[in-house]
């Protein structure tokens, strides 16, 4: 009878869900344990985090707009969130997800109080960026949004030491990478559909320490149309308590 040992069981597994695609960076065991190891990093980052509140400034830009908001938001993970964006201190918009359905409340007119029965809408749907509203959830809580993935892989750049980490779900041609600098700090993430379709990228720029847990401060989300959102955070409080109506808009 033929016996196989559990590592190669592992390998061999690997490469049966993986099938012939040219498109990983590395296939040898080391390299495939390191993306393992860093998926797993990468996942478990604040992970802590269950609620936040905070405020910032919200910036939208796109070939002929530029738009400026402050905003005050609170976050329960993975999908609860209140938004409220200001103008001069004055509320325009309002948007509430209670993890079900999300709610949008215009406070100056512009249109009538609409809900989008789902639990995870893109952004898209309301003019703004192809991006899902728990990954914008996950980013105000300092996660990294990861995909849902078959495969993980890696590859480096001994030149320069940075690390690229390449994530895949097959089925949905969906593939996000996720690019490190020497000291393994996320600098950047793409995300591609059909392969190579980019949807759109989100770097990072500052971080600040609240409570022990280091947040991404400044982020910027650019389309393949080159459209952008970028988002400061200026104040941050992890772990609060939030009464469940907040999500309702029924108060703040």
């Amino acid at each position: 009878m033929l016996r196989i040992s559990p590592g190669r069981f592992l390998i061999l597994l690997w490469f049966m869900l993986s099938g012939c695609s040219g498109l990983q960076p590395s296939l040898s065991p080391e390299m495939q344990a390191k993306a393992v190891d860093l998926t797993r990093i990468i996942e478990n980052n604040n992970n802590q985090i269950k609620t936040c509140r905070g405020k910032g400034r919200l910036t939208l830009s796109s070939i002929n707009r530029v738009e400026k908001f402050q905003f005050v938001f609170v976050c329960d993970l993975p999908g609860k969130i209140r938004m409220t964006l200001l103008n001069s201190g004055l509320p325009v918009e309002t948007i509430a997800a209670n993890g079900e359905k999300v709610t949008f409340v215009s406070h100056t007119g512009e249109h009538k109080p609409y809900t989008i029965n789902s639990k995870n809408p893109s952004l898209e749907k309301m003019g703004l960026l192809p991006v899902r509203l728990r990954q914008i959830i996950a980013l105000l809580a300092g996660r990294m949004p990861l995909l849902d993935f078959d495969t993980a892989s890696v590859s480096e750049d001994k030149d320069n030491g940075a690390t690229t980490l390449v994530l895949k779900k097959k089925w949905k041609n969906r593939i996000q990478k996720i690019h490190m600098n020497a000291r393994q700090e996320i600098i950047k993430f793409d995300m591609f559909e059909s392969w190579r379709t980019l949807l759109y990228s989100v770097s990072f720029s500052d971080f600040e320490n609240y409570n022990s847990h280091v947040i991404p401060t400044a982020s910027m989300i650019t389309d393949r149309s080159g459209r952008q959102m970028n988002i400061r955070i200026t104040e941050y409080h992890p772990n609060i308590k939030i009464k469940p109506s907040v999500f309702n808009l029924t108060e703040l």
